[in-house]
């Protein structure tokens, strides 16, 4: 995995916890990118793992989302 990829993927995950909190279990990148095949087009598979109340996930979805949204936009 690239080095900035790395760095990319350490800061992602420093903004979900900072929303999760002890709640976090894992974040784990899966498909292409883990694997080391991915090609420029490619996207990135992230999974969030968490200890959350079904009743309180579309609260945490959502911020969730803004975060993901804003590293796609600046980090495409």
């Amino acid at each position: 995995m690239p080095d900035n990829l790395s760095i990319l993927l350490e800061r992602y995950r420093k903004a979900i916890a900072q929303i999760l909190g002890e709640q976090l279990n894992r974040i784990i990148l899966y498909g292409s990118y883990a694997r080391g095949d991915f090609q420029q087009d490619s996207d990135m598979d992230i999974m969030i793992l968490a200890d959350i109340d079904p009743k309180e996930i579309s609260s945490y979805g959502d911020k969730v989302y803004d975060v993901t949204y804003n590293f796609e936009m600046q980090y495409g």
